[in-house]
């Protein structure tokens, strides 16, 4: 990006073309209704009728945000925390968070999911780190297509995200469901997810680096995964610390 220039348009659409981590903070004129006219078809506050705006946002938030845990806290799941690498976002509707959605590292062994993606023996050190699992997307506002929205949304978004933050090239996402007679992973298959069958029911459990893992019984889980078009798994992978967040957005602190 160059220096001392001026980058003229939308701000919705100039602003996706910066670098990613190029500026701390960008500020846009909002559209006082009936009081600016920037002499452009198409553009906001000119309208005769004000229409509240319904677009859907993410803003990358920290895991100890209050926001972030209290919707947290209202998932099936129980709120344990995230292992590994992780980028969470409060959803955000009309200025108000509606849910949150967030990505982690990958969970390590699942034939099924290993399968799908090509993961072997050899290349799962370097090639697991471009797979994000989807840990949790709870919404609290039921519209119509409104969490397959979202998580289209999501996938784009934090693909961005996690290159920028980790420096990997996404190449897919998994998640795991719990099945009830109103959970199935519909949302999923509408995004064009693959069903890859169901878990065994059991995980490891680790305390320390030093001590023998156990083995846990746990509720079988639908899993579903999705491959980016495109892209490849990593072959080359450095473990990496968050040093900054990049702008996705916006930042909740």
């Amino acid at each position: 990006m160059e220096l001392n220039k001026i980058y003229q348009g939308d701000s919705l659409t100039t602003l996706k073309t910066l670098p990613n981590n190029s500026v701390n903070c960008c500020i846009t004129s909002p559209p006082y209704y009936g009081l600016r006219d920037y002499g452009v078809d198409g553009q906001i506050g000119l309208e005769e009728t004000v229409i509240v705006d319904n677009k859907i946002w993410l803003f990358q938030c920290k895991r100890s945000n209050s926001i972030y845990q209290a919707i947290r806290n209202r998932h099936y799941v129980e709120n344990r925390g995230t292992h590994g690498q992780q980028i969470h976002y409060l959803i955000i509707k009309n200025d108000e968070p509606i849910g949150i959605i967030s990505g982690a590292s990958a969970v390590w062994g699942v034939k099924s999911r290993d399968e799908f993606f090509g993961l072997t023996k050899e290349n799962k050190p370097k090639g697991l780190p471009s797979i994000i699992n989807n840990t949790v997307f709870h919404l609290e506002l039921h519209e119509k297509n409104l969490a397959t929205r979202v998580l289209a949304m999501w996938r784009k978004q934090i693909a961005m995200d996690w290159r920028a933050l980790y420096g990997v090239e996404v190449h897919g996402f998994e998640t795991f469901v719990v099945e009830t007679d109103t959970r199935k992973g519909t949302l999923y298959k509408a995004d064009n997810w693959i069903y890859l069958g169901e878990t065994k029911g059991s995980t490891k459990t680790h305390n320390g680096l030093e001590n023998k893992s156990e083995r846990l019984e746990t509720s079988p889980k639908l899993i579903y995964a999705y491959k980016i078009k495109g892209t490849l798994l990593s072959i080359e992978y450095k473990p990496t610390w968050r040093k900054s967040v990049p702008l996705s957005g916006g930042l909740f602190e």
